[in-house]
């Protein structure tokens, strides 16, 4: 089992330790610990739902997802690729939703939205410059002051809006904010 990541290893344990499913008529399933007691499910950041257990001293996540998957298809889930959620609802764990198999099987389940919502929560947080900077950026760039007559040069308008002249340069050439008109 030292090949299996820390996280593949901790479903591993908690299933041996005695966790089970159980399948709700509705389609829904329940996770049940050592002492038949029903686990409470958490949202973790990436939008996934996991559960807790101690292992070794340490409270443990456990993906959810994950642990289905361990149930349905056992080992062979290590020897796949990732988990599928086969109608692209991460929370939506039901047996019949979870799959295993490849990146671009995952990819394919996917929503458009949920494919580029990560580059997109990603883009927000390293984001410098609003739409309106960056419409503003584009209007000035070598067009001369109104009432000064300064040329607005990469260099200028770098000042101005405090980042450095390649990314002017990026974003008036459209490599960067290629979503801002």
């Amino acid at each position: 089992m030292n090949r299996l990541s820390k996280a593949n290893q901790t479903v591993v344990e908690v299933f041996r330790k005695g966790y089970r499913l159980i399948a709700h008529t509705d389609g829904t399933i329940g996770i049940f610990g050592l002492k038949g007691q029903v686990r409470r499910l958490t949202l973790n950041p990436r939008g996934y739902l996991q559960f807790s257990s101690t292992l070794h001293g340490r409270s443990r996540p456990v993906l959810v997802h994950k642990f289905v998957a361990y149930c349905k298809y056992g080992d062979a889930l290590f020897e796949a690729e990732c988990v599928r959620h086969l109608d692209g609802n991460a929370v939506n764990n039901s047996w019949g939703n979870i799959a295993i198999g490849t990146l671009r099987e995952n990819m394919a389940d996917m929503t458009v939205e949920n494919r580029t919502r990560g580059g997109k929560i990603g883009a927000a947080l390293t984001r410098k410059l609003t739409d309106d900077q960056v419409r503003s950026i584009r209007y000035w760039c070598n067009r001369f002051h109104p009432e000064t007559g300064e040329l607005f040069t990469n260099a200028a308008l770098a000042r101005i809006y405090g980042v450095n002249s390649g990314v002017i340069s990026q974003v008036t050439s459209r490599r960067r904010y290629v979503n801002v008109p």
